[in-house]
This record gives C-alpha cells, structure tokens and sequence, in this order.
C-alpha cells in the first residue's frame, strides 16, 4: 500500500514516534519482544476473556461514542490493575470513534489509558498499531499488533485482521493475505475481512474468489451496497448479465449518489440486455440525481444525448407494424416476404 502524502506528513518521529508516557513505553517493550508472530496461549486467552467475549468487531466508527479522553479518567487518574475497570468498554467505543473521525492524536491517548489501566486487555495495543498503521509507521503498528494478539492468547481474529493489513502495507503480500484468511477462517462473520479479502482478488481480477468474499458479506449483510456493486461486476465478467443487473440495481438503490453505479447499471441494460426501456429508466434516474447535486462529480457522458438517443428507439419500437413500416429492427426484405406468404394464404 503506498502512502499518501498525508500519511507521511502525519508519520511520526523519533525512533518510533512513541508518546512519552509509562503505560506507552510498557507496551513498546513488551512489544519488541513478540516480532515474529505469536503462539497460542491459554493461560493468556483466559485473562484477556473478559475483554473480548461479546465483541465481535471494533473497528473505525462502527462503535458509538464520542472522541475524546475521559475527564473522570484524567481527574482519578487511574492506575493499573488485574482486573477489569469499569471504564474500558467507554474507552473502547471512544477509541472506536476517534479512528472513524481519523484523530489519531487523540487515539493515542485513548489507547494509552487502556493500555495503562487494565493490564490484561489487548485494546491498548490494538489501538496503537491502528494509528500506528494510519501514519505509515508499519513496523511499530506490527509490534503493537502482536502485542494485541499475545495478550488475547494468539487466536483473535480481529488482531489476525489487524496484522494482515499491516503486513500487505510492507509489501508482504502472500504473508498477509494468508493472515487475513486465517482471520476470515476463525470468524466467518468478520464482515470487513472478507470485504478485504474481496476487494484484493477483485483488483487483480481473480473473479471467483472475489465472488465467494463478497457473497460471504452479503450472507452476513444482505443491504451492502459494496459487496452488492462488487459483486455485480464479478457477475458481469462471469457472462452473468441479468445477475449482474439485479445486483446494481440493489447496490443503486442503496447508494444512488454512485454514479459510476448508474452508468454501468445503464450500460449493462443497453449493451447486455438489450433492453433500451430499462436501460432509459436508468439514464433518467442518473440525469435525476445529478440535477439535484446528489452525484458527484457530473458523469463525463452526454445523459441528454443518450436519454434522446434511447428515447427515439423506444418509440420506434412501439410502432405497430403496417405495410409500409415493418417492425423495428426487422429488415425490409424480411418484411416483404412476410407479406408475400400472407397473400398467398
């Protein structure tokens, strides 16, 4: 994954761009010690259990809350401890939403006091390899990753994910992929690992795979309207046309700001299908949505020219048949010989 010039701008410094605090240096140097992957352990999964069981997923804005640090935190100034406080499944969500809002200053210090108040829990460390990985510093977001993975015992898939997103943004390639399979493997509901998963085949145009990831979604998320496009376009490259529009046509009701969506929606109708009436519906609905500023920016294509385009085919179409005027698309010799057979009858 190449970094964005924000991301460098945004990389830390110093030897790992660490925050000066105890709880942070704590880690950094458990962390250091767990580089090349991490073993099962029992003993491990059990401490950490209180931690994990329940929570499926948490990742960037999908766990509510609001960015910030605690003031009863910061005034109590709470110190570690072997068991659970009651304050991490706040931090937790406010964690959560500061990577949705991509404060990666502020998640630092949310990650920090997880970290430093309860010992046992991996989401101290989990948060600080995912800033870590937002700035492009790979190699402390791996140590954090497997510092995650060892306190929840080497079996979670939401750490293997981590992990793997890491690994491919160093150009380990095969290493991570086979991470987030082994994600995928150890929760098949981990909805944003087969939509990786999905996104990756669907780039290098390995069409079936990218198929069984996005239908793994969609069983889990029938209303995705990525893996409902996603997997259209796998549709249409298997010669699946009228799949392939029934599964635009969801993903455009869902999104109809999309309208890239739109106009493979259109096209897949006018070229594949033959049908100019459906295909009509869909440039007008487009042209629609642009007009009132809901797409995007405007779609390089002449939608009035092609809307006036399908509607003189539509109309001629629909003209009956005389004489004079063969059906359309009906060439006139064919037209002529029709006549002759019923004139002999």
């Amino acid at each position: 994954m190449k970094m964005t010039q924000w991301q460098k701008a945004q990389r830390p410094q110093g030897k790992l761009g660490a925050v000066v605090s105890t709880g942070l240096a704590s880690l950094l140097s458990v962390a250091c010690a767990t580089g090349g992957g991490v073993q099962e352990d029992k003993q491990a999964a059990e401490k950490s259990r209180a931690y994990l069981d329940g929570i499926s997923f948490v990742v960037a804005g999908t766990a509510g809350g609001k960015c910030d640090v605690p003031t009863t935190t910061q005034k109590n100034a709470l110190t570690a401890n072997e068991g659970t406080s009651k304050e991490w499944k706040d931090l937790l969500s406010k964690a959560s939403a500061c990577v949705g809002e991509k404060n990666w200053k502020t998640l630092d210090q949310v990650a920090e006091t997880l970290a430093r108040v309860d010992l046992n829990a991996p989401w101290g460390a989990y948060f600080f390899a995912v800033s870590a990985e937002a700035r492009g510093d790979y190699q402390r977001a791996l140590w954090m990753t497997d510092l995650a993975l060892k306190k929840a015992g080497g079996q979670a898939p939401l750490f293997s994910y981590q992990r793997g997103r890491v690994l491919l943004g160093m150009k380990e390639t095969s290493k991570g992929m086979n991470e987030i399979q082994k994600a995928v493997g150890l929760d098949p509901k981990l909805v944003h690992g087969h939509m990786f998963l999905a996104e990756i085949y669907h780039r290098d145009l390995e069409w079936n795979k990218a198929g069984e990831h996005y239908e793994a979604v969609l069983k889990i998320d029938e209303k995705s309207p990525l893996a409902l496009a996603g997997l259209g376009e796998v549709r249409m490259q298997q010669g699946k046309a009228e799949e392939a529009s029934q599964l635009y046509a969801r993903a455009v009701s869902l999104r109809p700001s999309r309208g890239d969506w739109w106009l493979r929606l259109a096209g897949i109708y006018e070229v594949s299908l033959k049908n100019n009436e459906l295909a009509l519906s869909a440039y007008k609905n487009l042209r629609s949505s642009v007009d009132k500023g809901d797409v995007k920016p405007r779609p390089a294509v002449d939608l009035n020219g092609k809307i006036k385009s399908l509607e003189d085919a539509v109309a001629t179409a629909r003209q009956p048949a005389t004489a004079g005027n063969p059906p359309a698309g009906k060439p006139q010799a064919a037209a002529k010989e029709d006549e002759t057979k019923r004139s002999k009858k």
